[in-house]
């Protein structure tokens, strides 16, 4: 109930209709008219919401994934792992400065220092920038040239302001203008205000269902409703070459669970 308040979790635009919310101040009836969220996105129908929380949909080889533990751990994690994946991505065969030759090796190094799994970092950089990146990192958006925010760490749209705007000025603020400052100072943000607050895994940065009912529905990274599963995915692609490689998964278990997992409209 807490997750599918309107607003909260977000469908995109390309969805099915069905998958958006019909509840007041998602959809007015009288004029047939749905209401946007953050630019352009839809608030998730329960029903949706309610697959996505529900574990065993994602009991699969990919789907996984988002409930890896994102501590580091040198036995599964180094800068080969973080190469596989960001391969085919703008952040390959780039050079990210200070003082680092690939993008792969500072971000293997951010969380290394930080106790931060470096292949989810860059994960989420593919997942917030896409592949071929976003006027958040290109440095040369107008008004806020030089600055970068690789994790769109305040990034929404307000009354003044587009998301990239906001971001970019939160990136002004904390002095990101190189990507290096940008993925050092992003890293260290989700390391203090995720993994080390119970939301050590994409599920429950996703969702926060580790910190009393009171936080539920509260401190989540980002309202894509799918971000996890999305994410995961992602992520997975730096263990396929090497079965051996440890990796630990917390999945939750929710007492009164309907008998059958929950699907999609």
């Amino acid at each position: 109930t807490k997750e599918s308040k309107v607003g909260i979790n977000l469908v995109s635009s390309s969805s099915p209709v069905s998958y958006r919310s019909t509840e007041a101040g998602s959809y007015n009836s009288s004029t047939k008219s749905w209401t946007t969220f953050d630019g352009g996105w839809y608030a998730a129908s329960k029903t949706v919401v309610a697959y996505y929380m529900d574990p065993r949909n994602f009991l699969t080889e990919d789907g996984i994934y988002q409930f890896m533990k994102q501590t580091y751990d040198s036995g599964s994690q180094n800068a080969n792992t973080v190469e596989a994946v960001i391969k085919g991505s703008f952040m390959q065969g780039k050079n990210p400065g200070g003082g680092y030759s690939s993008y792969a090796a500072l971000i293997n190094a951010a969380g290394r220092s930080l106790g931060v799994n470096p292949n989810v970092l860059a994960a989420m950089i593919i997942q917030e920038q896409g592949w071929s990146g976003s006027s958040l990192v290109s440095g040369t958006y107008s008004g806020y040239k030089g600055y970068y925010n690789f994790f769109n760490i305040g990034a929404y749209t307000t009354s003044t302001m587009s998301a990239v705007q906001r971001g970019l000025w939160y990136a002004q603020q904390h002095g990101w203008n190189t990507p290096y400052k940008s993925i050092l100072g992003g890293a260290q943000f989700y390391a203090e205000d995720y993994v080390g607050n119970n939301q050590d895994s994409y599920y429950t940065k996703k969702f926060n269902v580790k910190n009393g009912l009171s936080k539920v529905a509260t401190h989540q990274y980002m309202t894509f409703v799918a971000a996890a599963t999305s994410e995961g995915s992602i992520v997975k692609r730096a263990y396929a070459s090497n079965d051996n490689y440890p990796v630990v998964f917390e999945i939750p278990v929710y007492n009164n669970m309907p008998s059958t997992a929950c699907q999609l409209p």
